[in-house]
C-alpha cells in the first residue's frame, strides 16, 4: 500500500515538470521533460495527469501534445492519449488541455480541437482505456459535489433555427447526456455551482 504521506494533495508545473506538494509539505519532482504543463492531482491524491506539449515541427507549424498520468509517488508515466489519435465523433484528437479528473480518481476528462468553430471533451481511465467522445465544446468543468456530482459543465456554440449562433453553458452527465441549460456567462456558472455544488472548499 502506498503511505498517505507520499500522496499528492497539491500538483503544478515548475519550468515544464511536475511537482507535487504532499500533506507531509514535502514537494516531489514527478516529471523531468521540461515540456510539460496544466498538472491536476487525482481527489484521492494517488494520481496526477497532465498534459505533455512538445515543440512545434512540420509543415503546418504546430507540436503535438499528449494527455499522461503519474503515480504520486513516482515511476513511469502512461500515455492516455495523443496528437493524431481517433475518439469517437473526432475523427483526429489535437491541442489536447485541460486534464480534470472524476470523482473517482480514474477518470479523466479533457479538451481536444475539433471544429472550426468548437473543441471536443473526452474522457480516458488512468489504465489507458479506450478513448471516448463526450459532447463538442469549447470548455469544461467538473462538478465536485452536490446533487450533480461528476457532471460536466461544458461551454457551446450551438445555432438558432431563423440563422445566427450563440454560446451558453450547458450541464451534461459523464457519459454526454444532456441535463439542461446553465446560463449565457460565467456568472450564471458562479451562481449554478454556489447553489449545487457542496464539495469541501466550495465558497457558498
Amino acid at each position: 500500500m502506498v503511505p498517505m504521506m507520499a500522496w499528492a494533495s497539491e500538483a503544478r508545473v515548475e519550468q515544464g515538470n511536475v511537482v507535487i506538494a504532499g500533506p507531509d509539505g514535502v514537494v516531489r519532482t514527478l516529471t523531468r521533460s521540461g515540456l510539460d504543463r496544466e498538472a491536476n492531482a487525482s481527489p484521492d491524491g494517488r494520481w496526477v495527469a497532465f498534459i505533455r506539449a512538445y515543440p512545434a515541427s512540420g509543415a503546418d507549424g504546430t507540436g503535438r501534445t499528449e494527455l499522461r498520468v503519474v503515480a504520486s509517488t513516482g515511476g513511469d508515466e502512461r500515455i492516455l492519449a495523443r496528437s493524431g489519435e481517433t475518439c469517437g465523433e473526432n475523427p483526429r484528437l489535437d491541442g489536447l488541455s485541460n486534464p480534470q479528473f472524476l470523482g473517482d480518481s480514474r477518470q479523466i476528462v479533457f479538451e481536444s480541437l475539433f471544429v472550426v468553430t468548437s473543441g471536443s471533451v473526452q474522457r480516458v481511465t488512468t489504465d489507458g482505456g479506450a478513448c471516448r467522445y463526450i459532447a463538442a465544446a469549447n470548455d469544461v468543468q467538473v462538478v465536485r459535489g452536490g446533487e450533480y456530482r461528476d457532471a460536466l459543465i461544458l461551454s457551446q456554440h450551438r445555432y438558432f433555427l431563423g440563422g445566427g449562433s450563440y454560446d451558453w453553458y450547458w450541464l451534461f452527465d459523464s457519459e454526454g447526456r444532456e441535463v439542461g441549460p446553465i446560463g449565457d456567462d460565467e456568472a450564471a456558472v458562479a451562481a449554478f455551482l454556489e447553489t449545487f455544488d457542496s464539495s469541501p472548499g466550495t465558497e457558498h
